[in-house]
């Protein structure tokens, strides 16, 4: 159908996209995204005709705000950008009867195609047709998957961290990191692609921390705020060009007020009265304790009817985990200097500087062959989480509206195994996340709707060592080097990531416009985001003296000495870096079955600054050091051109069956992540080997 309203429609499509692509160069990236659910469809009359000049209005029955539109020459309305909830639908025009839909429930995402057909008649004559959302999408090719605020509650969610819901949807799989430097979090693999680069949405505020993972705790691997979530959805397949990320893109929204008060409150406990014993526990000694309290509560409702609405949402969580460690240490033998040599016990004797570090092992229960035994050894993991969330709703007049909302995620942990399976070098580990964002949607007219949205996110990990040992302090004013002996026993020291500090800081601004002309439902937008990392990292900062056996650790012969050069152990970097992103979505209904998805989405990265200016060595052209201010040597990021094809196609015009093709190109956008740990590594901070 080329009618002229189409070809006009077509060429703006075109001059927008120009537009934003070359208005966007040297900006930055903003991750513009649209979240919330669409109404669409066509009114006919009883004979099939469509009907141009119809008023369609949807009203949220929780809330009581409604948006209205007319249908265009084709009898053709879209509603987009809808708040999520209970919806009902009526079409009107003079000489026709007016017909509801009840019942439509809008999702996260969601395109609900809603077509009327209007008998003749007076527009004070009702006709009400009751009837679900349709299950199948006829007109995205997107991949999407989406649970419901009631799935998220009943679902058996361990922690009640709501990022598992990512493994509901095919194709992810988990990969999971240990320590405190990595976070605990689990990390996700979307089709085969790399377990990182996925964009974490919030309310449209990507809220990832330093390391990717989803808006929550580092130190206790929990993403909280199940109680606040209205919906949740994982895209992992040709979605659009609205949403980055590499190859997936996790959309949560939170609850809203309504006009009736709602609340809920709960806690659940786990207590190591009701568990099995582990394999490592000492069958002779009471089971190490492990007790855990979740608790919380929500409270929505409105601040004025119809018009204002307040949400806020507590969650915490109290730990305490006994854990057996298993520990190889020297025997009562190697103590005095007698180790098995060829089948003989040999006194190789035992070296006065190799004595502190010994005695810092206790005598084995266990006896095991070599010279070394095994101990059990118990001690408590400690930790407290604190969520909350307030979310405000307010409705300024019919075409005008905003809504602001803060998270605050505090968490500690203290490990007394953090370095070594003997519990004399504890650490402590913190994260306190701050999520901000605020949002205005306003209808510029029936036709084109603008949304603009300021976010800020401040994520910050941290951890420190707490046990010192005098014996271990090789560097002076360091504490806690390591000693790993060989042979198989535990290594003694602390955790030599520690101490870490990793504090990031995103301020984004971003724009969406929704314009629906004809047969084309067009959006487009952009984003800025200036993203500030602080981290210091002196990692194996204690210094690590390595052995090869038990004999040449008690005769004091090893075989390496890494540790931060004396005097040049400064860590400390800040990286600063402009991202942008610019896009242009058309959803073009090409006939009555045909529905096109075209897309083109542009997300470069200015070239990171690092501070202080460190020095790389460059051989090709001197041999001295070179100074060096920005991260890469050439900006790769200025050719992220993403086109984005979706064609969907319903065979029967009923909007039960769907045949859907696609085909995008998605980058994974190079984050202080990937090459932070280059810089804090090199000058100022250069680590020294010695063999």
């Amino acid at each position: 159908m080329r009618d002229t309203l189409t070809m006009h429609a077509t060429t703006a499509f075109w001059v927008l996209g120009a537009f934003l692509f070359f208005t966007s160069i040297g900006a930055v990236r903003v991750d513009a995204q649209a979240l919330r659910a669409t109404i669409l469809g066509t009114v006919k009359d009883a004979t099939g005709a469509t009907l141009p000049g119809v008023s369609v209005e949807a009203k949220n029955l929780l809330t009581g705000v409604a948006q209205s539109v007319v249908t265009n020459g084709q009898g053709r309305f879209n509603l987009p950008d809808l708040p999520l909830g209970t919806y009902e639908v009526q079409a009107s025009i003079a000489g026709f009867q007016t017909v509801v839909h009840k019942g439509l429930t809008l999702t996260v995402g969601s395109q609900n195609v809603v077509d009327f057909t209007l008998p003749i008649g007076t527009v004070s004559e009702t006709v009400t047709v009751t009837g679900e959302s349709p299950m199948v999408d006829t007109t995205s090719a997107a991949f999407a998957t989406t649970i419901s605020q009631k799935q998220i509650s009943d679902l058996p969610l361990n922690g009640r961290n709501y990022a598992q819901l990512i493994t509901l949807s095919p194709g992810v799989t988990t990969v999971q990191f240990t320590g405190s430097l990595f976070g605990r979090q689990q990390v996700y693999s979307v089709a085969g692609g790399r377990p990182e680069g996925q964009a974490f949405l919030l309310d449209n505020t990507n809220v990832a921390n330093f390391w990717n993972r989803a808006a929550g705790s580092g130190v206790l691997g929990t993403t909280l705020g199940v109680e606040a979530i209205a919906e949740f959805q994982t895209l992992t397949n040709t979605y659009s060009a609205q949403f980055g990320g590499g190859g997936g893109a996790i959309n949560a929204i939170t609850r809203s007020g309504a006009n009736a008060l709602h609340g809920s409150a709960f806690e659940f406990v786990r207590n190591s009265r009701f568990d099995a014993r582990q394999f490592f526990d000492d069958p002779t000694k009471p089971k190490p304790p492990f007790t855990r309290n979740q608790y919380g509560g929500s409270l929505g409702g409105p601040i004025k009817r119809d018009r204002a609405f307040f949400f806020l949402n507590y969650e915490g969580i109290k730990q305490n985990l006994g854990e057996t460690r298993i520990a190889t240490v020297p025997d009562a033998n190697a103590r005095n200097g007698l180790i098995p040599i060829a089948g003989v016990l040999t006194n190789v004797g035992v070296a006065a500087a190799v004595k502190p570090a010994l005695d810092l092992y206790p005598l084995p229960t266990t006896p095991l062959s070599g010279g070394v035994g095994q101990v059990n050894q118990v001690d408590t993991t400690t930790g407290q989480e604190n969520y909350v969330l307030g979310r405000f709703d307010y409705t300024l007049s019919p075409n005008s509206s905003l809504f602001a909302r803060y998270v605050s995620d505090i968490a500690d942990l203290f490990e007394p195994f953090s370095g070594s399976s003997i519990p004399l070098w504890s650490a402590t580990n913190k994260t306190n996340n701050q999520i901000f964002t605020t949002e205005h949607r306003r209808l510029l007219s029936s036709s084109v709707i603008n949304q603009v949205r300021f976010g800020l996110v401040r994520t910050r990990e941290l951890a420190d060592n707490t046990g010192a040992v005098p014996a271990l302090t090789f560097f002076p004013g360091r504490m806690n080097g390591t000693v790993s002996p060989g042979s198989g026993i535990t290594v003694v020291g602390a955790n030599q990531l520690n101490p870490f500090d990793i504090l990031q800081r995103k301020y984004s601004v971003a724009d969406d416009v929704y314009w629906n002309s004809g047969a084309h439902a067009i959006k487009f937008g952009g984003a800025f985001e200036r993203q500030e990392t602080d981290i210091n990292a002196p990692f194996q900062w204690g210094g690590v003296w390595t052995f090869t056996s038990l004999q040449t650790f008690l005769l004091n012969q090893p075989a390496s000495i890494v540790g931060a050069l004396p005097g040049q152990d400064n860590a400390y970097r800040e990286f600063r870096e402009n991202d942008v992103t610019a896009y242009v979505q058309d959803d073009w209904k090409a006939s009555q079955r045909i529905t096109l998805n075209l897309g083109l989405r542009y997300a470069p990265t200015t070239n990171a600054t690092v501070t202080p200016g460190i020095t790389l060595v460059d051989p090709p052209l001197s041999p001295a050091f070179t100074p060096v201010g920005t991260v890469f040597a050439k900006n790769a990021s200025l050719k992220n051109f993403d086109p984005r094809l979706g064609v969907v196609y319903d065979p029967f015009d009923n909007h039960k069956t769907s045949i859907r093709a696609g085909f995008g190109i998605f980058h994974n956008v190079v984050a202080p992540r990937a090459y932070a740990s280059a810089y804090n590594l090199n000058p100022p901070f250069p680590i020294g080997g010695q063999d």
